[in-house]
């Protein structure tokens, strides 16, 4: 499974150089707060947006405290209008207390622009915890926090 998530994330960055020149420059992403729809289960968020067209995007990122999370996902806004609505399907590779290990993570809110890069977000998200012996437990959460892009 690890060697599967490296190798997607090489080829997600393969059409990064590839496209880089014609398409505008990666955003870099950074959040504080409770959560976050990209990075988890951390207090602090940072993502860079890999590939962006339309209200679609990938990205890659790092949560941080209380719990380490890697991600590759994608996100897709719903709506144009003062909140826009979004949801998040990614991977996360989690390393906690509890252990280190793999799982599929979505999430579903909104975010509303404060500045021209500062925002607000609101939503739920959860981790689809996979075990080989038992059901998958599904761990939903709130995500709240603040969040500015350059």
């Amino acid at each position: 499974m690890k060697k599967h998530l490296l190798l997607t994330l090489i080829i997600f960055l393969q059409m990064n150089f590839i496209r880089g020149q014609e398409e505008e420059k990666p955003k870099q992403y950074r959040a504080v707060g409770l959560f976050d729809h990209k990075t988890g289960l951390g207090i602090i968020g940072i993502a860079r947006t890999l590939y962006q067209k339309d209200k679609s995007e990938i990205f890659v990122g790092l949560g941080l405290i209380p719990a380490g999370t890697l991600s590759l996902g994608w996100k897709r806004l719903m709506n144009d209008g003062p909140i826009k609505g979004y949801s998040v399907f990614s991977i996360q590779k989690i390393s906690a207390m509890g252990g280190e290990f793999i799982a599929p993570y979505f999430s579903f809110g909104g975010e509303k622009k404060l500045t021209d890069n500062l925002f607000f977000n609101l939503g739920i998200s959860s981790v689809v915890r996979v075990y080989p012996d038992k059901k998958p437990d599904i761990v939903p959460f709130p995500a709240l926090n603040i969040s500015w892009v350059r």
